[in-house]
């Protein structure tokens, strides 16, 4: 759509500059072009004369006969062609007495190209004459914003691949003429330090953490499944599923890959808005991303339309949230080889990333009805989050794009509105998988052994160091309660700072429910009471457990839902003793695991999300219930009507065993398994996984 509507703005576009060059001024009157214009001898000049040379000795020149017959005549038609057969340069200075035809010369070539004579590689061409352009000194502009000043007829081609793909050619004419004060020692050193920050951005990706370990990332870079999504769901999501539906092959097919270096691409062609949102679980590969395109940028891979990128993790804003800063001194904090640069044009007429990763870590108060002021780049100072939301929302730098990365349950801290983009990381495809651990794993017959294991389970996300060496066995014990192997990273952050982080934030939800069941055995309540409403002087293990339940059934979003799992997973005396080294005494948990496990099975029967069914049945499995499992097993191998509905906490489970399993049923009939429309519609995902699907009309 936009390539037609670029199409016919530039045939327009065409016309009328063919219009504006047929007639030409001689004093004061017009007189068609053609019908005065005789060719003028150009000929290539020396740039070092430029500087020494006298106004009155060139206009003797330019009437010396002897000096015009040495010369080579250049038609200036060729112009551009001469030049880049010459070198690299862009630019082509024609110099001439006053009078003496560069106007005239100028609007030959415009209707040349207009009239489809001469230099038909030229997409478009624009005439700024400094006589106009002195009249727009006061203001500030961008790019698009000055040529709609002089050509209101490129209304909208910012949405195009105007300035992205197209061959244009720009013609000032009469800089003899200009008021404008040129500066072009701040243009070398800024060139000079954007070189410099570049070059340290490719050093600063090159490497990337894997557990605790530096590895080269173009090592083990696989390339990751991301998809478009519709930022009507992020409000909507829940953190457990779309851990699930990272790995769901049926839902991965369905979708149209994305390549990380097409985002910004993707986003000028669907709207004006400025910002990409990208979500995915914790440790899907968001980061990685954000290396990819840092790199390739870096590189001179891709997006060499963009000037500069300035990574800024939210791990490392954390630790400015008590101070306030300009946008300048932020960014100084992070790259302090930008010093002095703000008296150049960088924040004016470069084309800027800012990539903000990490949404979901972020401590900043975020209020985008906060306004922040256009001073707030170089000369006010603000709270952090006041810089970041004046990003967003395109009052501060309104030229700019920016990337968000987060996890789902944090995404919808950015208001659907800003969002003009909004992808997810999937993953990898199980192609994908077998690539990148082929490139992981040298070792050439433990490889196909893993990429087999990870087959068979279909929900692992946790990543595959070997347990061993760090003294765990994997055995049935622990078959259920997510151990991992590497806890923390440390990384040196603000060029003078040390922080250690989780290598993935489902182990400070691991150690988190190892917390609350010490501070349990411990008889710690004052440490317990965020489950209780009221102050509690002694609890009971099954309280504990089910007021957790309870507390995460609150949550819309399932912030909680994973450290529930492996609350429960704990309580077991083989987990317990598991965690000798933490626990000074075990405790026999049977009875309040029984007593949980009823409790869960009646939650499971009130009307709950699918996503809180589905967590609950994890929790279950946790507890070593494999009842509903069995059941809904029983169901699938049946051919016969079992008797009885499906609960809605069973329908929901169904459909999500269903979508996990690699195995496509034949055929699917909802009414086999529940007659209550309700639960008739928790079924509708599972025709994703099925050749053929029955399905009946509720009146």
């Amino acid at each position: 759509m936009y390539d037609l509507i670029l199409k016919k703005i530039l045939e327009t576009h065409k016309s009328k500059m063919q219009k504006k060059a047929e007639n030409i001024f001689e004093g004061k009157e017009k007189a068609h072009f053609k019908a005065v214009y005789t060719e003028l001898f150009i000929t290539e000049g020396d740039m070092k004369e430029v500087h020494q040379e006298h106004e009155i000795l060139k206009i003797d020149d330019a009437f010396n006969k002897n000096k015009q017959t040495q010369d080579k005549p250049i038609k200036c038609n060729d112009i551009f062609i001469l030049l880049r057969e010459n070198n690299e340069k862009k630019i082509v200075l024609t110099k001439g007495v006053a009078g003496i035809g560069k106007t005239v010369s100028v609007h030959k070539f415009i209707l040349d190209w207009a009239e489809g004579e001469a230099n038909q590689n030229i997409h478009c061409v624009f005439l700024l004459p400094f006589r106009e352009i002195n009249l727009m000194t006061n203001e500030d502009f961008s790019l698009h914003k000055l040529l709609l000043e002089l050509y209101p007829e490129l209304e909208g081609l910012e949405k195009t691949k105007l300035y992205k793909e197209c061959n244009l050619a720009f013609i000032f004419d009469g800089l003899d003429e200009s008021r404008l004060t040129l500066n072009f020692k701040t243009d070398l050193i800024l060139k000079k330090i954007l070189e410099t920050h570049k070059s340290k951005m490719q050093k600063k990706a090159e490497n990337i953490f894997e557990g605790k370990e530096k590895a080269h990332f173009k090592a083990v870079y696989t390339e990751l499944f991301i998809t478009e999504g519709d930022m009507k769901e992020v409000h909507q999501e829940h953190e457990i599923l779309k851990i699930d539906d990272a790995f769901n092959k049926n839902k991965q097919t369905q979708d149209k890959p994305i390549k990380c270096n097409d985002i910004f691409i993707l986003l000028r062609e669907n709207n004006e808005k400025k910002i990409v949102l990208t979500k995915g679980v914790a440790g899907i590969g968001k980061t990685v991303s954000v290396h990819k395109f840092i790199l390739d940028w870096a590189e001179g891979k891709a997006n060499q339309d963009i000037h500069c990128v300035f990574l800024l993790p939210f791990r490392e804003i954390n630790l400015m949230t008590n101070e306030d800063f300009s946008l300048h001194e932020l960014l100084l904090e992070f790259y302090p080889d930008l010093e002095g640069l703000e008296k150049t044009k960088l924040y004016k007429e470069c084309n800027l990333v800012f990539i903000f990763d990490g949404l979901d870590e972020s401590r900043l108060a975020l209020n985008f009805k906060t306004r922040t002021s256009p001073r707030a780049i170089v000369e006010k100072r603000s709270s952090v989050a006041v810089l970041f939301t004046g990003l967003v929302k395109g009052t501060l730098l309104p030229s700019a794009l920016v990337w968000v990365t987060s996890r789902p349950a944090a995404a919808n801290q950015i208001p659907p509105e800003h969002v003009g983009l909004f992808t997810e990381v999937r993953g990898f495809t199980d192609q994908q998988k077998e690539q990148y651990f082929r490139k992981r794993i040298t070792d050439e017959t433990l490889a196909p052994r893993i990429i087999s294991h990870i087959k068979t389970s279909r929900s692992l996300y946790i990543s595959e160091k070997d347990l061993k060496e760090c003294g765990i066995d994997v055995s049935k014990d622990i078959e259920f309660t997510g151990m991992i192997a590497e806890i923390f990273k440390k990384e040196n952050v603000l060029h003078y700072k040390k922080v250690f982080s989780f290598v993935h934030l489902s182990v400070q939800e691991f150690l988190a429910a190892v917390h609350v069941f010490l501070c349990y055995l411990n008889k710690k309540m004052q440490e317990l009471q965020f489950f209780f409403d009221e102050p509690e002087e002694n609890v009971t293990l099954q309280e504990l457990l089910q007021k957790a339940v309870d507390k995460a059934m609150e949550s819309k979003r399932g912030h909680l839902d994973l450290f529930l799992r492996f609350l429960m997973g704990i309580t077991l005396e083989s987990s317990q003793n598991l965690l000798q080294g933490l626990i000074t005494h075990t405790e026999d948990t049977t009875e309040s695991i029984r007593q949980t496990t009823e409790h869960i099975k009646q939650v499971q029967n009130k009307n709950i999300s699918d996503e809180a069914s589905v967590n609950l049945f994890y929790c279950l499995l946790e507890l070593k219930d494999l009842s509903l499992y069995e059941e809904i097993q029983r169901y699938l191998s049946s051919d016969a009507h079992p008797g009885r509905d499906l609960s809605s906490a069973m329908c929901s489970v169904l459909t999500y065993i269903l979508l996990m399993s690699e195995k496509v049923l034949d055929e699917f009939n909802p009414k086999r398994f529940t007659s209550s429309q309700k639960n008739y519609n928790r079924l509708i995902p599972a025709v994703r996984c099925c050749g053929k699907a029955l399905w009946a009309v509720w009146l």
